[in-house]
């Protein structure tokens, strides 16, 4: 990414994302999407999951969640 595709004789877009889905819903997680935008790479994750109100805390439930976003991307050093 990103690629360059014809739609038209006059139409050009280019393909910035992929959308991924997760068979085995790992952290509730059944889909992502995936972009590139310049220098930056975005992962959105989409899961369903119980939330216990009295007990929520957002930290908590973010780490599993950027954990399955870190499996959609590597950093690679310059």
């Amino acid at each position: 990414m990103p690629t360059r595709l014809a739609l038209g004789r006059k139409q050009k877009v280019e393909v910035v994302g992929m959308s991924l889905l997760v068979s085995a819903k790992p952290q509730g997680v059944y889909s992502a999407f995936v972009a590139s935008d310049d220098d930056e790479i975005s992962v959105d994750a989409f899961a369903e999951r119980i939330v216990k109100l009295k007990e929520f805390d957002l930290r908590s439930d973010l780490l599993p969640l950027s954990s399955m976003a870190r499996l959609f991307v590597r950093e690679i050093t310059k």
